[in-house]
């Protein structure tokens, strides 16, 4: 299983079920059930999923390294086709924990309780310097980031706290620099437009890799995600390929016949 496939599922699986649980509350661009703050609420009407993929035996040892706290990873789901991760997707699309998905063998492991608190990541050098020098390891969350990450306006810039993210969020962002093989992605509840719908993420060790979302688009002349609504997807992905730090976004506005292209690994 490539990374690529594990994004592209996700944002299938965000289209095809959660917008059409939301799409009936939806008038003009808008979710009228429930006042949405972007950035802050989050939609009642789907659950989130937050997955961290790597290879073989990946699931047993982040349960050795006490990441994964309570989990039976010793269950596996067959997550090879898109039916089967869709089917995976359905049972655990839950409130709590976070999935483990070893690529090498296409299995996904549910955990039901994972270790959030950041010194959990540090290596142990950073341990011994807080332990004897009083160093407390930070991760610069801002600069993995772009400004406008937790809503479309950009009114909420995020900073190196978790306060605007939230602790899955955090966990994606932090567990790949700290073990950087690590592939995490997310299906977000929290509200990144009027629609009340959330992002799909994929973040590697350097930061945010690729990202989508559902934007209301009455005036553009293309092809639609949701004709009705007037909806489209929004793909965003982070060209490091020049050589430099910053990374550079480019954006795509999809309808329905490109969302099997987009993905990467």
């Amino acid at each position: 299983m490539k990374n690529k496939e594990i994004f592209n599922w996700l944002v299938r699986e965000h289209v095809g079920r959660d917008w059409m649980n939301v799409r009936p509350h939806v008038r003009e661009g808008v979710l009228g059930s429930i006042k949405v703050t972007p950035g802050n609420t989050e939609n009642p009407y789907y659950g989130g999923i937050l997955i961290f993929a790597k290879g073989k035996k990946f699931a047993s040892d982040l349960k050795k390294m006490k990441i994964v706290l309570a989990g039976k990873m010793h269950i596996s789901y067959n997550v090879s086709t898109f039916d089967r991760f869709s089917r995976y997707c359905k049972k655990f699309r839950v409130e709590d924990g976070a999935t483990v998905i070893d690529k090498s063998n296409n299995f996904a492991y549910h955990v039901s309780v994972f270790n959030n608190n950041p010194q959990i990541f540090w290596t142990f050098k950073e341990r011994w310097n807080f332990a004897f020098k009083g160093i407390y390891k930070k991760y610069k969350i801002g600069k993995m980031l772009p400004a406008d990450f937790t809503d479309y306006k950009s009114i909420n810039k995020v900073g190196d706290s978790m306060d605007l993210i939230g602790n899955k969020t955090y966990v994606a962002i932090v567990l790949p620099q700290a073990f950087p093989k690590v592939h995490t992605f997310q299906i977000k509840r929290t509200a990144y437009t009027p629609l009340g719908m959330g992002k799909v993420t994929h973040f590697d060790s350097e930061g945010l890799l690729e990202e989508f979302y559902l934007a209301y688009m009455p005036k553009y002349k293309g092809q639609f995600l949701d004709p009705k609504h007037k909806v489209v997807g929004i793909y965003r992905y982070y060209d490091r390929s020049r050589g430099v730090k910053k990374a550079f976004r480019r954006e795509l506005i999809l309808g329905c016949s490109d969302l099997k292209n987009i993905g990467m690994n």
